[in-house]
């Protein structure tokens, strides 16, 4: 059987790894293609500085020049963070996956590490199952995105657009198991 991939995006308040969040979500795919689960959370970004995630002003000053609908879609019923990774946690395990990719090997995966740390919980891929999208889209000759999906931010849609151009990628070299 293919092991079950999942892309995640976050929408942050800070670059850090320590980040607080203001969403995510993730796809699941195999090498054969986007298998139709889906996830996403919005997360009330107070709380995440309440457990001590780090915002930055450059970041929050940044948020300020992105589209409206980006941002409107960040205020629609928000959860704790510790209920947002219960149900992330859930829903990884509901779907089997395995392997957890995100863009860029010093952002989502180590914020996603630091959010489950932040509430005392362990994330639900083993340590070693973490992936690189970004350092795979980098690799010369290999095709570059062609079409975005949804809303530039929207963290469900930015995990879709990357999941499927991973799978272009692995059309041209082979980098899913």
């Amino acid at each position: 059987m293919a092991a079950k991939h999942v892309m995640i995006d976050f929408e942050t308040l800070s670059t850090n790894p320590n980040a607080a969040v203001l969403s995510l979500g993730a796809v699941a795919f195999t090498k054969e293609g986007l298998t139709g689960d889906e996830f996403y959370v919005n997360i009330d970004g107070q709380d995440c500085i309440n457990l001590g995630l780090h915002v930055s002003e450059a970041t929050v000053k940044w948020w300020a020049d992105q589209s409206q609908e980006a941002k409107d879609a960040l205020e629609v019923d928000k959860k704790s963070l510790l209920e947002a990774m219960t149900k992330f946690s859930r829903w990884v395990q509901s779907i089997g996956g395995t392997h957890v990719f995100g863009n860029g090997a010093d952002f989502d995966n180590p914020i996603l590490k630091s959010c489950f740390e932040a509430i005392n919980a362990d994330t639900p891929f083993k340590p070693y199952n973490g992936r690189c999208y970004r350092t795979i889209k980098s690799i010369p000759g290999v095709p570059k995105m062609l079409k975005r999906f949804g809303t530039h931010h929207n963290a469900l849609d930015d995990a879709k657009s990357q999941a499927q151009h991973l799978l272009e990628i692995n059309a041209f070299i082979k980098v899913l198991e």
